[in-house]
């Protein structure tokens, strides 16, 4: 997948002003995500340059090879320091939270702490820019299926790494309730682990599995339609959750892209499942 000529110029031809970090799990296993969140940031102003759609250091750190994790940290601030943009967004919030961590991983890497304000997860990145739905900006309403409930439920899911890494809770939430037509409920424990967790889901299965029963009990309460969050591993097993309980049908996990592409014009209807 392609962003740009790497010249350092979004489509337009204007300057890159945001450096866009397109996380592995993200990438790779949900590209429906990577193309939206180009969308959606570029139609609330950001103008993208794709540096990377590597390793931001979390697996291995998470594995227990810090050096392997320090490696990629390295290669990651030096890649967007040779950029010279003042963001950099970050398509997963694990990732986005393990890269604001560089400077405790880097204790001696001067440059570690600037790297780590600049990073953004996508809320973070459409609130600072004054969120524009379609309607704000002036578009029409794309009527698209997740779209066309009035009163549709939506929930929020927090990534561990956003909620109780970052503490970014109100962020998310406040860019659903500004989308007209939905109803955005609280999901019971939302800041608490889906049990994907990385690597924990393979490690520790029946953990894991446990876990992820009492968050399908909590979205099962909530009522929603649809859970919205921003990390791959919450969309994989909370994906795995949806199946294993025959409920996909009426109740889907999308990232919080693909919601917000959605109702945009010319968005697309209903991203690939996990």
């Amino acid at each position: 997948m392609s962003f740009g000529s790497g010249s350092g110029e979004s489509p337009a031809g204007a300057p890159a002003d945001t450096a866009f970090f397109s996380a592995c799990g993200i990438h790779y296993l949900f590209p429906s995500a990577t193309k939206s969140i180009r969308s959606v940031a570029e139609k609330n102003g950001g103008k993208l340059r794709c540096f990377s759609h590597s390793c931001c250091g979390l697996i291995p750190q998470s594995a227990g090879d810090p050096q392997t994790a320090r490696e990629l940290a390295q290669k990651n601030i030096r890649d967007f320091s040779a950029l010279g943009s003042g963001t950099l967004l970050v398509s997963d919030d694990s990732c986005a939270g393990f890269m604001k961590s560089y400077p405790a991983l880097l204790p001696d890497d001067a440059k570690a702490g600037d790297f780590a304000s600049k990073v953004k997860n996508l809320s973070e990145f459409l609130a600072e820019r004054g969120y524009k739905g379609p309607e704000s900006a002036g578009l029409p309403r794309r009527p698209v299926a997740v779209a066309t409930v009035p009163g549709l439920k939506v929930t929020y899911h927090d990534p561990c790494q956003t909620g109780n890494g970052q503490k970014s809770f109100a962020t998310p939430r406040a860019i659903l309730k500004s989308i007209p037509g939905i109803e955005v409920v609280e999901l019971d424990e939302a800041e608490w682990c889906c049990g994907g967790a990385g690597t924990y889901s393979l490690k520790h299965p029946d953990l894991a599995d446990d876990v992820l029963e009492r968050k399908m009990a909590n979205i099962k309460k909530s009522g929603a339609a649809v859970v919205v969050t921003q990390a791959a591993s919450c969309l994989l097993h909370v994906g795995l959750g949806l199946r294993r309980k025959g409920w996909e049908g009426n109740i889907r996990v999308v990232h919080l892209a693909d919601f917000l592409e959605e109702i945009s014009p010319g968005g697309r209807i209903r991203p690939e499942r996990p």
